[in-house]
């Protein structure tokens, strides 16, 4: 299996509800904040196991990266930061957030460059995009 750290793919937007372990001030309660597995389905019904909650997050969608940013994740990367910063008020990002290009069609490049560990997004992303994300993940 590749490591967490290479792994990358995408979720639908509810997916991101599977971080709300993340970025929590807490002692974990689960064991899965332990460092047991987690196995979540995405939108296209295909099977992600992380080894852990994941850390370096980018979203590729406003309300993905919203949803993110309240659930106490600061994504690493974000399509369109700037935007984002212009529309979105409630859950504002900080300024460490790397813009990764436009939302629908996001710098492959950009998105490998922070090797991150996960990458969030809804299911309107071109399919295109999609297998590019996958294949630069490998």
């Amino acid at each position: 299996m590749r490591s967490l750290r290479r792994h990358c793919t995408l979720l639908a937007a509810g997916a991101a509800l599977v971080l709300s372990g993340c970025g929590t001030t807490e002692a974990p309660e689960n064991s899965a904040a332990s460092g047991e597995r987690i196995t979540v389905t995405d939108s296209r019904g295909t099977e992600l196991t992380l080894d852990g909650p994941a850390e370096k997050v980018v979203g590729l969608e406003w309300g993905v990266t919203e949803h993110l940013v309240a659930l106490g994740v600061m994504p690493v990367g974000a399509a369109d930061a700037e935007g984002y910063g212009n529309w979105v008020s409630a859950e504002p990002l900080d300024d460490s957030v790397t813009d990764v290009g436009v939302r629908g069609e996001p710098s492959i490049d950009a998105i490998a460059a922070l090797a991150p560990d996960l990458v969030v997004a809804d299911a309107g992303l071109p399919a295109a995009a999609v297998t590019q994300l996958e294949r630069s993940s490998r």
